[in-house]
Protein backbone atom coordinates (compact mmCIF):
# COMPACT_ATOMS: atom_id res chain seq x y z
CA UNK A 1 0.00 0.00 0.00
CA UNK A 2 2.77 1.96 0.69
CA UNK A 3 4.90 1.98 -2.41
CA UNK A 4 1.66 2.62 -4.14
CA UNK A 5 0.73 5.93 -2.36
CA UNK A 6 4.33 6.66 -2.73
CA UNK A 7 4.50 6.15 -6.52
CA UNK A 8 1.13 7.58 -7.18
CA UNK A 9 2.35 10.63 -5.70
CA UNK A 10 5.74 11.02 -7.25
CA UNK A 11 4.32 9.93 -10.80
CA UNK A 12 1.62 12.80 -10.25
CA UNK A 13 4.09 15.16 -9.00
CA UNK A 14 6.34 15.02 -12.02
CA UNK A 15 3.49 14.96 -14.55
CA UNK A 16 2.16 18.10 -12.67
CA UNK A 17 5.41 19.87 -13.13
CA UNK A 18 5.86 18.68 -16.74
CA UNK A 19 2.46 19.99 -17.63
CA UNK A 20 2.65 23.28 -15.92
CA UNK A 21 6.19 23.91 -16.80
CA UNK A 22 5.08 23.51 -20.63
CA UNK A 23 2.54 25.95 -19.78
CA UNK A 24 4.91 28.53 -18.19
CA UNK A 25 6.87 28.30 -21.20
CA UNK A 26 4.23 28.66 -23.78
CA UNK A 27 2.67 31.76 -21.86
CA UNK A 28 6.00 33.33 -20.74
CA UNK A 29 6.27 33.93 -24.51
CA UNK A 30 2.53 35.43 -25.05
CA UNK A 31 2.70 37.35 -21.71
CA UNK A 32 2.90 40.77 -23.15
CA UNK A 33 -0.27 40.38 -25.89
CA UNK A 34 -3.33 40.44 -23.81
CA UNK A 35 -3.98 41.02 -20.06
CA UNK A 36 -5.46 37.21 -20.13
CA UNK A 37 -2.12 35.44 -21.56
CA UNK A 38 -0.74 37.03 -18.57
CA UNK A 39 -3.31 35.58 -16.21
CA UNK A 40 -3.03 32.17 -17.88
CA UNK A 41 0.99 32.47 -16.92
CA UNK A 42 0.41 33.27 -13.23
CA UNK A 43 -1.95 30.64 -12.53
CA UNK A 44 0.35 28.19 -14.17
CA UNK A 45 3.06 29.55 -11.90
CA UNK A 46 1.27 29.54 -8.97
CA UNK A 47 0.38 25.56 -10.15
CA UNK A 48 3.76 24.66 -10.20
CA UNK A 49 4.73 26.16 -7.17
CA UNK A 50 1.73 23.80 -5.79
CA UNK A 51 2.67 21.08 -7.08
CA UNK A 52 6.69 21.61 -6.52
CA UNK A 53 5.53 22.15 -2.14
CA UNK A 54 4.74 18.39 -2.20
CA UNK A 55 8.51 17.86 -2.07
CA UNK A 56 9.00 17.59 1.36
CA UNK A 57 6.07 15.14 1.67
CA UNK A 58 7.80 12.63 -0.95
CA UNK A 59 10.97 12.89 1.22
CA UNK A 60 8.18 11.97 4.27
CA UNK A 61 6.77 9.33 1.84
CA UNK A 62 10.30 7.90 1.37
CA UNK A 63 11.53 7.66 4.74
CA UNK A 64 8.41 5.38 5.69
CA UNK A 65 6.45 8.60 6.72
CA UNK A 66 9.55 9.71 9.24
CA UNK A 67 8.14 13.43 9.56
CA UNK A 68 11.83 14.35 8.04
CA UNK A 69 11.47 18.88 7.79
CA UNK A 70 7.85 18.11 9.41
CA UNK A 71 9.60 17.39 12.45
CA UNK A 72 10.05 21.13 12.93
CA UNK A 73 7.20 23.06 14.57
CA UNK A 74 8.30 26.65 12.01
CA UNK A 75 8.90 24.42 9.05
CA UNK A 76 5.60 22.97 9.39
CA UNK A 77 3.44 26.44 9.70
CA UNK A 78 5.56 28.34 6.98
CA UNK A 79 4.54 25.10 4.80
CA UNK A 80 0.94 25.67 5.54
CA UNK A 81 1.16 29.09 4.84
CA UNK A 82 2.88 28.52 1.22
CA UNK A 83 0.32 25.86 0.35
CA UNK A 84 -2.44 27.98 1.92
CA UNK A 85 -1.71 30.98 0.06
CA UNK A 86 -1.12 29.08 -3.79
CA UNK A 87 -3.98 27.24 -3.74
CA UNK A 88 -6.51 30.35 -2.48
CA UNK A 89 -4.23 32.45 -5.26
CA UNK A 90 -4.81 29.83 -7.66
CA UNK A 91 -9.03 29.67 -7.20
CA UNK A 92 -8.55 33.41 -7.36
CA UNK A 93 -6.59 33.85 -10.58
CA UNK A 94 -9.03 31.41 -12.31
CA UNK A 95 -12.13 34.03 -11.08
CA UNK A 96 -10.07 36.22 -12.27
CA UNK A 97 -10.11 34.94 -15.63
CA UNK A 98 -13.22 34.71 -15.93
CA UNK A 99 -14.21 38.46 -14.56
CA UNK A 100 -11.64 39.63 -17.21
CA UNK A 101 -13.55 37.13 -19.91
CA UNK A 102 -17.48 38.14 -18.98
CA UNK A 103 -16.22 42.05 -18.85
CA UNK A 104 -14.30 41.45 -22.41
CA UNK A 105 -17.87 39.96 -23.86
CA UNK A 106 -19.86 42.28 -21.86
CA UNK A 107 -17.91 45.64 -22.99
CA UNK A 108 -16.11 45.04 -26.01
CA UNK A 109 -15.04 48.08 -27.39
CA UNK A 110 -13.63 48.64 -23.51
CA UNK A 111 -9.75 48.40 -22.95
CA UNK A 112 -9.20 46.26 -19.52
CA UNK A 113 -6.25 47.68 -18.23
CA UNK A 114 -3.20 44.87 -17.47
CA UNK A 115 -2.37 47.95 -14.54
CA UNK A 116 -5.75 47.75 -13.02
CA UNK A 117 -5.64 43.75 -13.25
CA UNK A 118 -2.08 43.56 -11.44
CA UNK A 119 -3.33 46.03 -8.74
CA UNK A 120 -6.23 44.20 -8.04
CA UNK A 121 -4.27 40.72 -7.99
CA UNK A 122 -1.55 42.43 -5.50
CA UNK A 123 -4.04 43.67 -3.28
CA UNK A 124 -5.50 40.34 -2.97
CA UNK A 125 -2.08 38.40 -2.00
CA UNK A 126 -1.21 41.26 0.17
CA UNK A 127 -4.38 40.36 2.12
CA UNK A 128 -3.70 37.15 2.35
CA UNK A 129 -0.28 37.51 3.21
CA UNK A 130 -1.67 40.13 6.11
CA UNK A 131 -4.26 37.59 7.50
CA UNK A 132 -1.73 34.61 7.91
CA UNK A 133 1.10 36.66 9.64
CA UNK A 134 -1.52 38.09 11.54
CA UNK A 135 -2.56 34.20 12.38
CA UNK A 136 1.17 32.89 12.95
CA UNK A 137 1.28 36.04 15.50
CA UNK A 138 -1.48 35.03 17.56
CA UNK A 139 -0.41 31.06 16.81
CA UNK A 140 3.13 31.59 17.77
CA UNK A 141 1.89 33.66 20.90
CA UNK A 142 4.68 36.16 19.71
CA UNK A 143 3.08 39.21 22.15
CA UNK A 144 4.13 37.34 25.25
CA UNK A 145 7.85 36.72 24.80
Amino acid sequence: YQRRVRGVFIFLTLVGLLGNGSAVCYFWVRRRKTVHDLLYLMITSVDSLTVSIGFPLIASLLNYRYPTVFGHHLFCTAWAVVFSFNVKMSIFLATMICVTRTLAMKFPPCYLSRSVVMLVIAGYAALLIVIDVILFVTEMDFWSL
